[in-house]
């Protein structure tokens, strides 16, 4: 019986997500699109780009040989003026391979190997596109380390040659358009033979064949030679007959590609018809060739933020973390529990290159601005704009504005400057980088219809893009219009891991995008510079790919190297942050990307109401800065109901959902009847009955769930003759045996008799004689928190069983530090200090440590504050001690 083959589909290059997105990043980024474009065509690139990040890190390694000098490619079309602008994509697309796999539509760009033998391509359409297949791989080291750099010549010819032959052969519109499954056009030959071999050469068992090619100045030469290149087998043969015959087929595919593409050369057209015998069924022999295949270290490096601007101080150095966790799979672990992974990263090492080494002068520099900062009436920071810088950006924007609306004849310099002048103005006042702004698209709101955006994008966008939204009568027509504002998507952490669709019914309604009302009058000028720049209709628009150096000249001409646009687009979440506290406001305000990944993303929503009174105040002291007239707050608009949605974190349980759990779990253990004499009911009750304390001491203390549990209860054991509130415990639930990151937690009263209830418990369990080891061996403090699989078996209390015990329980796979989220959203809702709230949770703020010992850091004021925020939080859920139901009423004492 014949088995079946599964065919693969494939999407034209033209409308791919993939394709679509690396070429607008491209363009973002000031290269050539056009090139970049060339370049997938050229080498036949993958509609989906699959591992490409390293094909392409491969051939711009290849385009620095020799073989790709000028002098050598005489023979070559007009591409090989495309060589430099490749070099320089590939270095980009090498040096942002992390950052460009995370975006919405890239993510297979970077696929990392899963195994030895794991060639990211094979199964993927490795026939249909086996030359990037070919490219993917590098030459394995041998024992001393080296590498073959004849293979890299090797690689260089094939890539030449293939180039050639598709420019010779094909059409970049027939490639762009191309879906179908085989490979065409067929140039010179089909890869399905060359490639496997060349893949196979990257072994170092192979390095004497390939170290044995010749040797030739260019390609046609290379290929010219190849005819009499007969590999050296002699001692091969006798050795391994059937490793020297593999050697044959792989030299033969070699040889057959570059004749047939010395005869492209000289003008012959391959047929392109599917002749007979090509294909088959069944599963082929994988042939991944070398794959330097490296287990997940733990190890890390820190993102960096390019900057020009000396004044927003960054690392001189770049910083190296390792992970508590050791491996990817411990990270997605700690993930689904509901805590940020990025919060066991600890920093090990700092590199520095010669030039980062001049950054240590930046000590000097910040001695100095900190004498200048003393001499300032009000708080002074270097990263911001003064009042009168401010008003002297303004201004100059709005004359290049209106220098072009009121030109007669503008010229494009006018053009340019106004485009300059508007950008900054939006960055100001929606606190967006110009990359960001650069991009805009414009949406129309008609009144027959919802935000539809012209033109029509034709492919399903994964993450809402930023886009300013224009009301109109009808679509394109400026007369009659004004702009509402900015849409800017909701920014999240990168999650690897899937939330279970179970939660979305005990989930806080979320949104995934939001928009900034505009009040600063900028979007008059908005539409006047459109209807003059587009002409009516004006459908669609783009600033120009140079703005950024449009703006930066703009500023120059202020006379200031402190003018810079980096300091306009922090303004508005600067003030944002001063004003509230809270950066993650700021953060989610202005959609800074950057930040989405920072630990306390991992627990923190918004809800839209907050995010929009914090802009509208924070414009509001804006328009007292530039001495604009105030914004009016728009009528109604707190009666929106999207204003009531949530924003940030992906999960964070409803207050009514979080309330129905703590409540039912004290009905189940308030029960009346206990027969003592049930077993199994026991070991069923007294499960339940750490569980609850254990949610209680979360939801106290902000504690991690963690396999260590007890530690706050020894401590309270050992000082429980304090009051409750009076007990200050030393809390590490993210730590390592030098508890470095330790926090003071309180235990509130409510916690204290909680852990009485406990202790009293525990010691009934002890006494008894129904039970067995796992309680009377225990005591003191120890044991506590010891679970039971049966009278005389215990089980580790991990977050696992947490999670497993509640999704019994109450019905959903709830992560064991759900309460992270819950506690920080909630404090934040009841406007709780920022700055205690991250000392609550084992955060910094602002600089701040509030646990070292030269601390700033009012620590009775935040004993009060803290204690009264989560008494509130408590009543609400219903959270209050419990006593344990298995100690007859008699014996029960103070337990309460």
């Amino acid at each position: 019986m014949e088995r079946a083959v599964e065919k693969l589909s494939f999407e034209p290059p033209a409308s791919a997500p993939a394709h679509l997105a690396l070429l607008a990043a491209a363009s973002r980024h000031g290269l050539d699109a056009d090139a970049l474009r060339r370049l997938l065509w050229l080498v036949n690139a993958h509609p989906r780009l699959i591992a490409h990040a390293q094909t392409f890190r491969n051939i711009g390694s290849l385009l620095a040989q020799a073989t790709f000098e000028p002098t050598a490619l005489h023979w070559a079309g007009q591409w090989r003026a495309d060589t430099a602008a490749w070099s320089d994509l590939c270095d980009w697309m090498d040096r942002d391979r992390t950052r460009l796999s995370h975006m919405a539509r890239l993510d297979e760009f970077d696929r990392q190997p899963r195994r030895p033998d794991d060639h990211p391509h094979l199964h993927q359409g490795v026939t249909r596109h086996g030359i990037v297949a070919a490219l993917w791989n590098t030459p394995q080291p041998n024992a001393e380390g080296q590498t073959s750099s004849r293979y890299l010549e090797l690689q260089g010819h094939l890539l030449a040659a293939c180039i050639e032959s598709r420019y010779r052969l094909s059409t970049q519109a027939f490639y762009e358009e191309y879906d179908g499954e085989r490979e065409l056009p067929i140039a010179p030959i089909r890869s399905s033979a060359v490639s496997p071999a060349v893949r196979e050469f990257s072994l170092a068992s192979y390095a004497p064949i390939v170290g044995a090619f010749p040797i030739a100045p260019d390609t046609p030469t290379f290929a010219t030679s190849l005819a009499t290149f007969e590999p050296p087998l002699g001692a091969l043969t006798a050795r391994s007959p059937e490793h020297a015959q593999r050697v044959r087929v792989y030299v033969s595919a070699i040889r057959l590609y570059f004749q047939r593409f010395a005869q492209v050369l000289r003008g012959w057209t391959p047929p392109q018809a599917r002749r007979r015998g090509w294909g088959g069924s069944g599963r082929k022999a994988r042939h991944p060739g070398y794959v330097a295949y490296l287990p997940d270290s733990g190890v890390f490096e820190e993102a960096r933020e390019v900057s020009g601007d000396p004044d927003i101080h960054r690392p001189a150095g770049q910083r190296i973390y390792v992970g508590g966790g050791g491996s990817s799979s411990a990270e997605d672990d700690l993930e689904r529990s509901g805590v940020a992974p990025q919060e066991d990263l600890r920093p090990i090492l700092e590199l520095f290159t010669v030039e980062e080494l001049r950054g240590r002068f930046l000590q000097l520099q910040r001695q100095r601005q900190a004498l200048e900062a003393r001499a300032q009436t009000l708080t002074f920071d270097y990263a911001r704009l003064t009042p009168s810088e401010l008003r002297a950006v303004w201004l100059t924007c709005c004359r290049s504005i209106d220098a072009y609306l009121q030109s007669p004849a503008p010229t494009p310099s006018d053009l340019r400057r106004a485009e300059a002048g508007l950008a900054l103005q939006l960055s100001l006042t929606f606190g967006q980088p110009l990359e960001t702004i650069r991009t805009l698209e414009l949406d129309w709101l008609t009144p027959d219809s919802t935000i539809s955006r012209e033109p029509v994008d034709s492919i399903e966008t994964a993450k809402p893009t930023p886009a300013l939204i224009i009301e109109s009568p009808t679509v394109g027509a400026f007369d009659g219009a004004r702009v509402i504002g900015l849409r800017l998507p909701v920014i999240m952490p990168d999650y690897r891991s899937e939330l279970p669709d179970e939660l979305d019914d005990i989930n806080r309604e979320s949104a995934d995008e939001f928009v900034l009302p505009e009040r600063l009058g900028i979007g008059d000028k908005v539409l006047k510079f459109l209807r003059r720049r587009t002409g009516p209709p004006g459908n669609s628009w783009r600033f120009h790919p140079q703005i950024l150096g449009s703006a930066s000249a703009l500023l120059g001409n202020l006379g200031s190297a402190r003018l810079t646009h980096e300091k306009i687009a922090r303004c508005l979440g600067a003030i944002i942050t001063e004003s509230s506290g809270d950066q993650t406001l700021a953060w989610i305000t202005t959609a800074a990307q950057r930040m989405r990944n920072e630990p306390r993303m991992h627990y923190t929503r918004h809800r839209l109401d907050r995010v929009l009174d914090a802009h509208f105040k924070a414009t509001l002291r804006l328009a007292r800065l530039l001495e604009l007239p105030p914004p009016r707050r728009p009528l109604g608009a707190a009666d929106d109901p999207e204003r009531h949605t949530w924003v940030g974190a992906r999960f964070v349980m409803q207050r009514d959902a979080a309330r129905e759990l703590i409540t039912s779990l004290v009905k189940g253990l308030s029960t009346r009847r206990m027969d003592r004499e049930d077993l199994v009911r026991c070991v069923q009750y007294h499960n339940r009955f750490v569980l609850y304390t254990v949610l209680y001491q979360s939801l106290a203390t902000s504690a991690r769930a963690t396999r260590s549990p007890d530690r706050l209860f020894r401590h309270w054991y050992e000082t429980r003759a304090v009051d409750g509130d009076g007990i200050i415990a030393p809390l590490s639930d993210k730590d390592d045996a030098s508890q470095s990151r330790a926090r003071l937690a309180l235990l509130p009263s409510g916690l204290a008799r909680q852990f009485e209830n406990l202790d009293a418990h525990v010691e009934y369990l002890r006494a008894s004689t129904k039970f067995g080891a796992p309680i009377r061996h225990s005591s003191g403090g120890a044991g506590a928190f010891t679970l039971l699989r049966s009278a005389f078996e215990s089980q580790e209390l991990t977050p696992e069983w947490i999670t497993a015990a509640l999704n019994e329980w109450f019905g959903y796979p709830i992560p064991a530090n759900w309460h992270r989220a819950f506690l920080r959203t909630e404090l934040l809702a009841r406007r709780c200090p920022v700055e205690a709230i991250d000392a609550f949770m084992g955060h910094s703020n602002l600089g701040e440590s509030p646990f070292s010992p030269y601390s700033t850091f009012d620590y009775r004021r935040y004993r009060r504050i803290i204690l009264e925020r989560l008494a509130d939080i408590h009543e609400d859920l219903g959270l209050v001690p419990v006593a344990s139901r298995l100690i007859p009423f008699a014996k029960r004492g103070k337990a309460t």
